[in-house]
């Protein structure tokens, strides 16, 4: 710290202001905070970081698995849409046997009175 007797430092993180102070006199107010050799302050400060790295940590493999999770559920969306989409061909080609099977009762039934009408004549 060369020839300064203490230094400050301040960081607020929602505006993203910081601010230093070094000083020659001695500190004559407690309203100035604890005075810490520069090993503690690195100390204090790592243990600082490590808890909001694990915590960030901790947030990123929530995101991962979030980001699977999503993957996931795209694939069974498509799933579900594919599936739609044969279900209504099938449903289309079942109407379409419907409306055959009707023509095919009534031309049948045509057939049958066509047969007994030929019959009568006889």
């Amino acid at each position: 710290m060369g020839d300064y007797e203490y230094v400050g430092l301040v960081l607020d993180q929602s505006t993203g202001t910081s601010a230093a102070d070094f000083g020659r006199g001695k500190i004559l107010t407690s309203e100035s905070g604890t005075q810490v050799s520069v090993e503690e302050f690195e100390a204090a400060l790592n243990s600082y970081v490590a808890s909001y790295e694990s915590t960030m940590n901790t947030a990123k493999a929530a995101y991962e698995q979030t980001k699977a999770d999503k993957s996931e559920v795209n694939i069974a969306q498509g799933n579900v849409t594919s599936s739609k989409k044969a279900y209504d061909a099938a449903n289309a080609k079942l109407k379409k046997l419907k409306a055959v099977n009707q023509q095919l009762a009534k031309a049948y039934t045509a057939y049958q009175k066509s047969l007994k009408a030929a019959h009568k004549k006889k």
